[in-house]
This record gives structure tokens, sequence and C-alpha cells, in this order.
């Protein structure tokens, strides 16, 4: 039970470890953006191209998600009306609003209207079920190392120890005569 305890624990650190290293290549940061126009305050990324269903996650205040084809239109005043829309819209600490988007297969730009560039980022997920799946390996590799110690512990606790002063024990165990038994001499 030992041993099985342990090879069970190896397994599940095995999956948490995949799953945050394959989990990290398929979630990109980006924080470079670039000062647009004669304004001293319009900021842009670099264009957005995505060819399927892709989650998308603006850290910032103020931040847009802009289809490529709207961007020409879009300054200050009219950017929350030509935008996406976000699926979720959370504050995080003074200013800083951190958005979801759920977008389709097309080119897209993140905008945001600020004087500096500083701590305002994006994120791109692009296949969702690669990332749910990971997260399922993820709390199976936990289950499975809470089952490895578990079993670990017990199969410790329950190892029979050679040499035993009991009699029984050493029957049980292979090393007495049952015909023996209370005939100690």
């Amino acid at each position: 039970m030992l041993y099985t305890g342990g090879i069970i624990l190896l397994i599940g650190i095995i999956l948490i470890v995949a799953s945050f290293l394959i989990t990290a290549e398929s979630i990109k940061t980006y924080n470079n953006f670039s000062k647009i126009g004669n304004s001293s305050n319009e900021w842009l990324s670099s264009e957005i191209n995505l060819s399927s269903q892709s989650q998308l996650i603006t850290t910032g205040n103020s931040m847009y998600v802009i289809n490529a084809n709207f961007l020409p239109q879009v300054n200050q005043s009219n950017a929350y009306q030509i935008g996406l829309k976000p699926n979720i819209n959370e504050s995080i600490g003074t200013g800083y609003v951190v958005s979801t988007y759920t977008v389709g297969p097309g080119s897209f730009y993140v905008l945001y209207f600020n004087a500096t560039s500083q701590h305002y980022q994006f994120q791109i997920t692009n296949n969702l079920n690669t990332v749910l799946v990971l997260g399922l390996l993820f709390i199976v590799g936990g289950a499975l190392v809470v089952i490895g110690i578990i079993l670990s512990i017990v199969g410790a606790i329950l190892k029979p120890k050679s040499g035993s002063k009991n009699e029984l024990d050493d029957v049980l165990y292979g090393n007495g005569d049952i015909n023996n038994l209370g005939n100690k001499k």
C-alpha cells in the first residue's frame, strides 16, 4: 500500500506540473502599446488576428477591444459605443478594471486612453477547450496527490515490523509455527 500510494502521488504531481506548463503556453500576455496620432493619451496594441473563438482579458482603466474595421472611427468619446462589450468587468484596486471578452475569429485592437502605458496589459487564450481540459487535469492531479499521501501514510502505519516479539504476528507474517502457538519455551 505504501508503494501504491507513492506511485499515485507521483502521477498526481506529474499531472499538476504538466497542466501548469501547457496552460502557460496557451495563454499569451501582451503589454506593449504604441502612442497613436497627435494625442498624448491614446495608446494602441498591435493588431490581434484570431483564427478561432478566444478569450481576451484586459487589465487597466478605460481599455477597449475594437474590431479592426472600426478602428479609424474610434476616439475617446465614442470608444465605449464602438468597442466590444465585455462579458465580465471587475474592479481591482484604484482605477484598474479587469474585463473579460469572448471574441470570435477576426482582427482586433486593444485601445486605452491614459497619459502613460504603465500596468496596462491584455491576455489572450486561443483555445478555451484546451484550457478547460488542462484545468480538469489539474483537479485530477490534485485529487491523486491527496489519495497518494493518504495511501502512503496508511501503508506506512500498517507495514509489518520485522522481528516481532508477538507470536501471532510471527505466524501471520510467516516467521512462526501455528502448531507451536502458545508453547513458548
